[in-house]
């Protein structure tokens, strides 16, 4: 009883993540200044990526495998020499967005 009621929330839970996955590969992350979000915005980063990627490694789905895929290469692009990771992507630093 309890297995087919979590397997199908990690159905919901995967169709989420890959319909939400961004087209670089990244998982989008939402900032605002108040807890009730007002004026919420798009902030590049490339640690709520590595959180999803930590989060579904034990888990075996064919959907996993593209998104995987791309947020690996995401990642990959943003991290600089020296293995250096910034709480924000290239893309911010770059265009000052």
């Amino acid at each position: 009883m309890y297995k087919k009621r979590i397997n199908k929330a990690i159905e919901h839970g995967i169709d989420f993540l890959v319909e939400n996955q961004l087209d670089s590969g990244e998982f989008p992350t939402t900032a605002a200044s108040t807890q009730q979000m007002n004026g919420g915005y798009l902030y590049n980063s490339p640690l709520v990526t590595s959180f999803v990627l930590y989060s579904i490694k034990g888990l075996r789905h064919s959907k996993l495998n593209k998104m995987t895929e791309k947020a690996l290469c995401f990642l990959l692009g943003e991290q600089e020499n020296g293995g250096i990771w910034r709480t924000h992507t290239k893309k911010i630093h770059t265009t000052g967005i």
